[in-house]
C-alpha cells in the first residue's frame, strides 16, 4: 500500500506554523512587490521586452524558448492592456502558485504544520532571489510547473487515482512549455519512482495510461512547431550551451563543461544546507537516518531513496550533456533540476519538531531574505543611474514617447525598433501600434526593416523607425528610405536617464517618422 501523509494532530500547537498566516505573509509580500515594480520604472529589461513583444498575438511558438509564459501574457494583457502592471501581476499570481504547490507538496512528505519550513525553504536557492530581484520570466514559470509536477508525482506515489494521472500530464505538459529543462526533471523523477517498489506499483496503478496521453496531446502542436521550425527553436540555445573554440579537444571541451557545471551544482545547493544547518545544527544530517522523534511520525520509505535516486539520475544526464560537447551551463537553467530538495530533503532529514530556536533562526532568516528581495530592485536602478552606467530600466518611457507624439506619431502605425527591449517597451505608451524589434546587432536585422517597411508602404501605411542607446548601422535606417532630401529626416534627441545625475551622460534617441502618404498618393 502506498505510504500515507505524516499527521501532524500530536505536534505541540505552539511550535504548529498555521498555513493561513503562511499563505498571508507571502501574499503581503507579493502585493508589496508588485506595487515596488510599478512604482520604479515604466521600462522592461530584455525578458519583459521580449515578452510584450511575442504576446501581441497567439502562436505555437515563437522562439527558443516554449511558449505558454507568453500565452499567460496574452492573457494578462488582453484582461488590463500591455502595460508594466499585466507584466507584475502576472510575476505575482506565478511566485504565490511556486510556493502554494511546495506547500501542497511538503504536506505529503512531512506533517502539515511543518510544510511551511519545508515550502519557504526553496527561497534559499539562490535563482529564487534572483526571480524576486529581477524581471525574469520562464524560469519563475519552470520553477512553478516543476513545483505543480513534484506535488501531483508525491500525491500519485501517496494514493494513486485515475484523476491524479490526469493532473500529472498536464502538469509534465506545462513544465515543458515553460523551459524545455523541464524534461530532464521529469525524466529523472520519473525513473528514480520507477526504481523503487512501492512508487513503481502506485505509477502502474489503474488510469496510469492518462498521463502520457495527455502530455501528448497538449504538447503535441508545439512539438509540430518545433519540428518545422527547428534551427529557430534550438540555435540560441545550442550556441549558449557552447561556448569553448572549435579546435578545442574533447578533454578540453569535457573539462570546460565539469569547470562549469561542478560550481554551480555547488553554490545552488549550499545556502540551503548552510541555512539548515545554523537552524536546526550538524546534527539534523544524521538525524535524517534515524527514528522518528516522539511527535514526529516518519516520511514515507521511499522518500529518501526517491529523492537520491532523483539527484543520482540528475547528475548522469548532465553528465551526458558534458560528454555530448556542452562547455558552458547557467545557474537559470540548473534551477529546476534541484528544486525539490529543500522540500524533499526537509521531509526527510528533520525528524524533530522544530523548537523555539529552530523556528526563529529559520524564519529570521528567510524574514531578511524577503526583505532583501524587496530593497534590491529599489535601490538597483537608482544605484545604476548614479554611478554613471545607466541601464535600461532608467529609460525615460515617457519622455521618449512624448518626443514621438510631437514629431508626429500617431500612436497606431507600424513601429520598427533596433532591439527587442526597446520595442517591447514602446508598446507601453503606444499599446495599438504593431510593433517589430528588428535587431540591428543581427545579419539580417536589413532586410527585416525592409521588409516590413515595404509591407507598410504596400498598404498605404505609415511607419515609424527608432533606435535608443546603441547606434543602429547606417544601412538600418536606409533600408526603409534614403538617407537624404528625398527620405523622411533623421531626428535625433539627447534624453535624460530617470534617476540620474545633473552631469550625466544623456540618452542617444534617434528616430525617423514617415506619416500616412497624403489622399490621391500613389502607394509604392
Amino acid at each position: 500500500m502506498p505510504a500515507s501523509r505524516p499527521q501532524s494532530t500530536d505536534l505541540p500547537a505552539e511550535r504548529a506554523v498555521p498555513a493561513r498566516a503562511t499563505a498571508w505573509a507571502v501574499l503581503v509580500w507579493v502585493v508589496a512587490w508588485v506595487m515596488l515594480r510599478l512604482s520604479l520604472s515604466e521600462a522592461l529589461k530584455w525578458d519583459y521586452g521580449e515578452q510584450m513583444l511575442w504576446s501581441q498575438r497567439m502562436a505555437w511558438g515563437y522562439g527558443p524558448q516554449p511558449p505558454l509564459y507568453t500565452w499567460l501574457q496574452w492573457g494578462a494583457n488582453e484582461l488590463l492592456g500591455p502595460s508594466v502592471l499585466a507584466l507584475a501581476l502576472l510575476k505575482g499570481v506565478l511566485m504565490i502558485l511556486t510556493l502554494v504547490f511546495w506547500l501542497l507538496a511538503a504536506r505529503i512528505v512531512t506533517p502539515a504544520a511543518w510544510a511551511p519550513f519545508a515550502a519557504l525553504g526553496t527561497l534559499l536557492l539562490p535563482v529564487s532571489v534572483w526571480i524576486g530581484v529581477r524581471d525574469v520570466t520562464h524560469t519563475l514559470l519552470v520553477s512553478c510547473s516543476v513545483a505543480a509536477f513534484w506535488w501531483a508525482l508525491l500525491r500519485q506515489l501517496q494514493r494513486p487515482t485515475a484523476g491524479g494521472f490526469v493532473a500529472l500530464g498536464v502538469a509534465m505538459a506545462a513544465a515543458v512549455l515553460s523551459k524545455y529543462n523541464a524534461v530532464l526533471v521529469i525524466a529523472a523523477a520519473l525513473l528514480a519512482a520507477a526504481s523503487l517498489t512501492g512508487p513503481r506499483r502506485a505509477l502502474r496503478a489503474p488510469g496510469w495510461f492518462w498521463t502520457p496521453l495527455v502530455a501528448a496531446a497538449l504538447l503535441a502542436p508545439h512539438a509540430a512547431w518545433v519540428w518545422s521550425n527547428w534551427g529557430r527553436a534550438t540555435a540560441e540555445t545550442l550556441e549558449k550551451m557552447q561556448r569553448g573554440s572549435a579546435s578545442d579537444s574533447w578533454l578540453v571541451g569535457v573539462l570546460t563543461g565539469l569547470g562549469s557545471l561542478l560550481p554551480l551544482l555547488v553554490a545552488t545547493l549550499l545556502p540551503w544546507a548552510l541555512a539548515l544547518t545554523w537552524a536546526f545544527g550538524a546534527g539534523v544530517w544524521r538525524r535524517g537516518f534515524g527514528a522518528a522523534a516522539a511527535h514526529r511520525p516518519l516520511p514515507p520509505s521511499w522518500l529518501g531513496p526517491l529523492l537520491a535516486r532523483y539527484v543520482m539520475m540528475v547528475l548522469a544526464g548532465l553528465l551526458a550533456m558534458v560528454l555530448l560537447g556542452t562547455t558552458r551551463f547557467d545557474g537559470r537553467w540548473l534551477h529546476p533540476l534541484p528544486a525539490c530538495v529543500p522540500v524533499l530533503g526537509f521531509g526527510w532529514l528533520v525528524r524533530e519538531t522544530p523548537g523555539a530556536r529552530e523556528r526563529r533562526r529559520w524564519w529570521g532568516l528567510l524574514t531578511a531574505l524577503a526583505v532583501l528581495m524587496l530593497v534590491l530592485p529599489a535601490v538597483d536602478a537608482w544605484r545604476d543611474a548614479r554611478r554613471g552606467t545607466p541601464e535600461r530600466f532608467n529609460w525615460p518611457l515617457a519622455l521618449m514617447a512624448r518626443e514621438l507624439r510631437d514629431a508626429g506619431y500617431d500612436g497606431r502605425s507600424l513601429i520598427v525598433a533596433d532591439h527587442l527591449t526597446l520595442g517591447g517597451s514602446l508598446r507601453i505608451p503606444f499599446p495599438h501600434a504593431p510593433v517589430v524589434a528588428c535587431d540591428a546587432a543581427k545579419k539580417r536585422s536589413v532586410a527585416c526593416v525592409a521588409h516590413h517597411v515595404q509591407a507598410a508602404r504596400r498598404a498605404g501605411q505609415a511607419w515609424l523607425l527608432v533606435a535608443a542607446e546603441d547606434e543602429a548601422p547606417p544601412a538600418w535606417w536606409s533600408a526603409a528610405a534614403p538617407l537624404d532630401e528625398t527620405g523622411p529626416p533623421l531626428q535625433q534627441r539627447a534624453l535624460p536617464y530617470r534617476g540620474a545625475g545633473a552631469g550625466a551622460a544623456p540618452m542617444r534617441f534617434v528616430f525617423r517618422w514617415q506619416p500616412p502618404p497624403r489622399d490621391g498618393q500613389a502607394k509604392d
